[in-house]
Order: C-alpha cells, then sequence, then structure tokens
C-alpha cells in the first residue's frame, strides 16, 4: 500500500521559505530535485510563484532534467506572470526516483533578478 508525505522544496525552500529566481544565463535556479534512487518513490511537486516586480515576467520551468544538467529544454514550462500576481505553475508535476536524480530548475527569461519568487511543497509518495 503506498505512503503518503509533505515535504519541503529542496535543495530550494527547504524552511517553507521563497526561492528567487535569477536571469537566464548560465545558470538556473534549483527549485526541487527527487533525490532518490528508489523508482518506487515519486515527488509530485506544486509550486506558486509571485512576481513581486513593476513590470511583467516570463518563467521558464526546466521540469525532469538529470540533476546538474544545463536544461531540460524539450520540457520546458512558459509563464507570463504580471506584476503582483501569483500563478500556480506546477500542478502536481511529478519526478520519479532514477538512477540519476531529475529536478526541476526555473530561470526568468529576462528583467531583474529575484522579482519572482517561487514557494510550494512536494507529496512524496513511496509505492514500495
Amino acid at each position: 500500500m503506498a505512503t503518503f508525505s509533505r515535504a519541503c522544496l529542496s535543495p530550494g525552500g527547504t524552511e517553507g521559505d521563497g526561492i528567487g529566481i535569477v536571469v537566464n544565463g548560465t545558470t538556473e535556479t534549483d527549485i526541487h530535485e527527487c533525490n532518490t534512487t528508489t523508482t518506487t518513490i515519486y515527488h509530485e511537486v506544486h509550486l506558486w510563484a509571485t512576481n513581486i516586480g513593476t513590470s511583467a515576467h516570463t518563467l521558464k520551468l526546466l521540469v525532469g532534467g538529470a540533476d546538474g544538467a544545463a536544461a531540460a529544454v524539450a520540457q520546458q514550462k512558459n509563464y507570463i506572470i504580471q506584476p503582483d500576481e501569483t500563478l500556480y505553475v506546477s500542478p502536481g508535476f511529478t519526478l520519479r526516483g532514477a538512477s540519476t536524480n531529475v529536478e526541476i530548475q526555473a530561470v526568468l527569461a529576462s528583467n531583474d533578478n529575484n522579482e519572482v519568487i517561487i514557494h510550494g511543497y512536494v507529496n512524496v509518495i513511496d509505492q514500495s
């Protein structure tokens, strides 16, 4: 029988704090990593992004890439977030334990660093 537990984002908001996103460049911001090699464990990730700036931002979520990979472009999700707006950007994207840890990363297409903040949680599902 499967068991469920709720966890904070890791390595991001490990204490429930928000994660500021950086502008597109050579570094993506790590939001959450499924850091297990057990293939019966799934991480169901729920994320909200808030634009605290004064102009619209394009947020790119990179879903399911291997840990340390440059970008999971084939699995890129784009969101335009208006000033003072909060969007539900990850309605349960699921990462599965594998031989290589997989993760969700984020980057802003333009404008200023840390004007989009991500909060969220993970439902950890163990089907062993």
